[in-house]
Parts: C-alpha cells; structure tokens; sequence
C-alpha cells in the first residue's frame, strides 16, 4: 500500500456544516487547511446521502430565516446555484463553493483510522487515513487538529476529554452500545393531476441528452 504524506496549518475531521465553516473561516485567515470526511459527499447529515434539512432543528424549511456570517453566504450561494432544486445540486453548489477557496483542499472517501501523539503525549502530531480514492494511506501532518465529526473519531483516537460517540439528539440509529434509537426522519410527497403546464429545463451541467441514451436504458425508465 502507497503512502502519501500532506502538510497543512489547520485539519478538520468532518465535513459537517461546523467542520466546512470552521474550514472557510480558517482558510480566509490566511491559514492552509485540510477538510477530511470518511464519506463520499460534503455537508454530513444535509448533504447528499443522508438528505436532511439545513434547519431541521427548527423544522421552518427556511422560509424567511436568516443567519449571519459564513453560514448566510453558504445559503445564498446554495438557493442561487441549485439550479436543479434537489440535493445532487445541494451536493454540486456546495462542493464549488468550498472549491473556490484558495486554501483550502478537500479530501473525500478519506476514513481517519489512527492517530500520533508528540514525546510527551499532550499534542497530536498527524493523522494516519485511508482513502478509496488512490488505495493509499495518506498522513496529515498540521499545527492544529479540529474535531467536527459527528462521532468524535479524533478525540476518541487521541483520548482527548470531551463528548464521544453518537449523540441520541442528532437523530442516529444506533449509538456506541449498539442500543437503538426511536428518533426517525420522513418525507411525504404529494402527486396530482394539473391542467397547467410545467415546462421544464435542461440543467447546463447536464451533457447527456435522454437522445443520447442507449435504447434499453430508455425502456427501462419508461418501465420503472
């Protein structure tokens, strides 16, 4: 197995919300950072694959609510760029928002599995990861680690002080103990019948046309 080595003045473990505007702040001090996330999407519990709601807390689908800062530029450049209006360009907008960052790199598919203390066991000195992306492992070396998972992987590895494991809170299913948790999340969608026409249009990311695609494929959508 290769291993590759990065160097950087801040790391984040965790692309969550709290981790990606810990990073953006951090980059636009001036500092180099490196976000590292085990999944294959940004955002965490918002984005892609699990698909909740920026405000879930408050369940007010952001209507009319405002933050400040970071967080009112995220949503800005989000509802202006989702062209689509789904989470694939959730997913897309936030991705290139993040991009745009000239210091700031992100590491997807990069699972932090160990961790380096100094001599005298009172700092992290780097990160041990492995990633699905070169089939390597990769050591982040940095001046400072921030802990944004949703788990708490760094500080349970570096055995810092502090909240570990699965919050019941945060509406996971199952916590360190394996003990279930009865929080769920749902979505309800209603069709019907209009007498007015939508038109629709191609989004500009898209390049495939529906003419383009194989025969069988279209059967298989028309089936489904």
């Amino acid at each position: 197995m290769k291993t590759y080595s990065e160097r950087s003045d801040v790391a984040v473990i965790g692309a969550t919300l709290g981790g990606i505007c810990c990073s953006v702040s951090a980059a636009r001090e001036g500092a180099v950072v490196h976000l590292i996330d085990q999944s294959a999407s940004l955002g965490g519990k918002i984005g892609r694959e699990i698909q909740f709601p920026l405000d879930y807390e408050n369940c007010n689908n952001f209507a009319y609510q405002r933050e400040t800062g970071i967080l009112d530029e995220l949503l800005y450049y989000i509802h202006k760029n989702n062209t689509e209006g789904n989470y694939a360009g959730f997913s897309r907008a936030l991705f290139s928002w993040l991009e745009s960052e000239a210091r700031l790199k992100i590491f997807l598919d990069t699972r932090l599995f160990d961790v380096e203390k100094s001599a005298s066991e009172d700092k992290i000195s780097l990160l041990k990861t492995i990633s699905s992306v070169h089939s390597g492992c990769t050591l982040f070396r940095s001046k400072y680690f921030i802990d944004c998972s949703e788990d708490g992987s760094l500080s349970q590895l570096a055995g810092a002080p502090g909240e570990k494991g699965l919050d019941q809170n945060e509406f996971n299913f199952f916590d360190n103990s394996q003990d279930s948790s009865f929080f769920r999340a749902a979505a309800s969608m209603q069709i019907k019948k209009t007498n007015n026409p939508s038109k629709f249009f191609l989004p500009d990311w898209v390049k495939l046309r529906w003419e383009d695609n194989h025969p069988s494929a279209k059967i298989e959508l028309l089936k489904s």
